[in-house]
């Protein structure tokens, strides 16, 4: 079983989602991570600043502890805003089964 982080964040400034995008990498560095991360500095539609986040983790307590980070950063940043979820993905081993929910945060 994996434990994955999905995210779309909205920054006011490319140089705030610059400075989230490596407070992240940071975060998960030396975490033993399964498959491709996705961590990238985009523009949504209307041209705001945005991290596009997949990350998927070996274990449960990294899926939270980056999850939680998250969520914090969304807390005590009042300009960023968007949506951080974390799944138990079943599929990842067995491709019938589809992902769990277990958590998400929206503002």
């Amino acid at each position: 079983m994996k434990y994955c982080v999905q995210a779309n964040l909205i920054q006011e400034t490319p140089a705030s989602r610059d400075t989230l995008n490596k407070d992240i990498q940071s975060r998960i560095g030396g975490k033993k991570l399964w498959g491709d991360a996705v961590n990238s500095n985009s523009q949504d539609m209307d041209g705001s600043p945005n991290n596009t986040i997949v990350i998927r983790f070996d274990n449960e307590a990294d899926m939270d502890d980056l999850f939680d980070f998250i969520s914090e950063k969304m807390v005590k940043i009042p300009v960023l805003k968007g949506s951080v979820s974390k799944h138990v993905c079943y599929h990842d081993e067995q491709p019938s089964k589809l992902c769990e929910i277990l958590d998400s945060f929206v503002k």
